[in-house]
């Protein structure tokens, strides 16, 4: 079983010690600067304020209530945005309805231009998906107007032609660390990660053999621990070249944590089982809790405009719904917390909710729960400030004492649920961001002493790394040399049997 152990640490090893060396370098570089994009900020800050011209004699737009609607103002003109999944929209001339089909580029030389306040160097057409937009579901916005600004970071910006707007941001430095980064630790080559089951199935094999890479070498490096007559432990290694002992030394303790990067890695990629954890298969409370409704506001935009208490400063209006009843949302100056006005009958008026109006929402829509309701004061290990959205404190926590343990979070403000777990879901953020980022609540005030960690982990695995490449190319070498001398040997008896 020894030599078992060790002949799969030998060759798995050799096969992945440049991978894992990879990924050891990408992975500081990651922790300095993420992948390039536009952020949502930025994109909304880069929006037009309306002003009360812009809402004389806009007729209503009669879908509200069959997907989300935004009123918004581009470039001089008011539009109405309507999205369908995850990235595809619809825009249509606010005041004719008449539906663009196509942005062209002077659209985009002026959106890029008023995006940095710069003026444009050169603008390509491309119509396929490259290495700074690699996600397949981008493909319905193709063709990009890829933008190169004269600014002095050499920003290059990405506008679709489906619906004019930024939908990526790049500056020279960016670039640089998403090649050193993310491109290589997350493997988001763009041949690769446009297609999901591909992605997925490589970060898979790669995971496992480093699995097996782990495993074997820290079974194996128990077998080398010195020992006396007895079989008793005296010393960390029986090796006296330097080259092995620091391999072997190092791997000892850095083992354990390239197991639990790389299973951690596979479960984000591939998702968490369910012979680890049971999934529901009943829809998510937060889909069912904001589902649309056919209740719409029928109130138009020149007399929302009229109600508005706080004009100066509006960019953009959205219909939606909360709670079963129509909402204006007035986005002003930031993206994360509009206003929130119910609007039912010619009216607006501020969007409230209180602990019995969710509990009875509660039992309309998640019906036969056994529901507990509690307010969240502070962030924690599953409720966090930060994320792809803002998650507002307090917020109404719902227990639904379900088989899953089933918890959601409740928006007091809008009314909407804007996270839930339940016990899939929190083995994968144990198994993912947990044992990965090591994104625990511990670290919340001293994030400083999480990156010193993770830098140190990572320096240590480079040094692993390294020297197995090293012993690596030597043991390749021993095997090259072996296999010359049985060709030789082969052909010199192949010649003596001739004679």
């Amino acid at each position: 079983m020894k030599k078992v152990f060790i002949q799969i640490h030998k060759i798995a090893g050799s096969l992945l010690s440049l991978v894992f060396l990879m990924w050891c370098l990408s992975g500081i570089a990651l922790l300095i600067k993420g992948f390039p994009h536009a952020s949502r900020q930025d994109r909304f800050e880069n929006l037009e304020y309306f002003n009360e011209s812009d809402f004389v004699d806009i007729p209503f737009f009669s879908e509200t209530s069959s997907g989300k609607i935004e009123l918004e103002k581009y470039q001089g003109k008011s539009i109405y945005r309507k999205y369908k999944g995850r990235k595809i929209q619809n825009i249509y001339d606010a005041h004719t309805l008449k539906e663009y089909k196509v942005f062209t580029k002077s659209n985009a030389v002026k959106e890029a231009e008023h995006y940095l306040n710069v003026n444009i160097l050169r603008v390509d057409s491309i119509t396929e998906i490259d290495s700074w937009i690699p996600w397949g579901y981008y493909k319905p916005l193709l063709p990009f107007y890829k933008c190169y600004m004269a600014d002095a970071k050499c920003s290059v910006i990405y506008i679709s032609s489906q619906t004019g707007t930024v939908i990526q941001h790049t500056t020279r430095y960016s670039r640089w660390m998403a090649r050193i980064g993310a491109i290589p630790h997350i493997l988001y080559f763009y041949q690769i990660k446009q297609f999901a089951t591909l992605w997925k199935n490589t970060v898979l094999v790669l995971g496992i053999i480093g699995i097996f890479v782990s495993l074997s070498g820290l079974i194996a490096s128990f077998f080398r621990l010195r020992r006396n007559a007895t079989g008793k432990i005296i010393g960390i290694s029986v090796y006296k070249k330097l080259i092995y002992r620091w391999h072997h030394i190092l791997g000892l303790f850095i083992g354990i944590f390239f197991f639990t990067f790389l299973l951690s890695g596979i479960f984000y990629a591939t998702g968490i089982p369910s012979w680890i954890c049971e999934k529901s298969e009943v829809e998510s409370p937060q889909k069912l809790w904001n589902q649309r409704t056919d209740t719409e506001s029928t109130i138009y935009p020149e007399r929302i405009w009229t109600l508005l208490p706080e004009k100066e400063g509006l960019r953009k209006i959205t219909w939606t719904a909360s709670m079963g009843n129509p909402v204006i949302e007035a986005y002003y100056d930031n993206y994360k917390s509009p206003y929130y006005y119910a609007a039912n009958n010619d009216t607006l008026v501020q969007f409230s909710t209180t602990k019995e109006k969710i509990y009875s929402y509660a039992q309309k829509v998640l019906k036969n729960k056994v529901i507990t309701i509690s307010i969240q004061e502070e962030y924690d290990n599953y409720y966090k400030s930060q994320g792809m959205y803002y998650h507002s404190l307090p917020a109404y926590k719902l227990n639904l004492n379900d088989a899953f343990n089933t918890v959601i979070f409740i928006d007091p403000e809008s009314g909407r649920v804007v996270e839930y777990f339940n016990n899939n879901k929190r083995v994968r953020r144990w198994l993912t961001r947990g044992l990965h980022k090591l994104n625990f609540s511990i670290f919340k005030n001293v994030e400083w002493l999480r990156i010193t960690i993770l830098i140190i982990l990572c320096v240590g695995g480079i040094l692993v790394s390294f020297t197995g490449v090293l012993l690596s190319w030597k043991w390749l070498k021993r095997l090259i040399k072996q296999l010359k001398r049985k060709i030789f040997k082969s052909k010199l008896e192949h010649k003596i049997k001739n004679k």
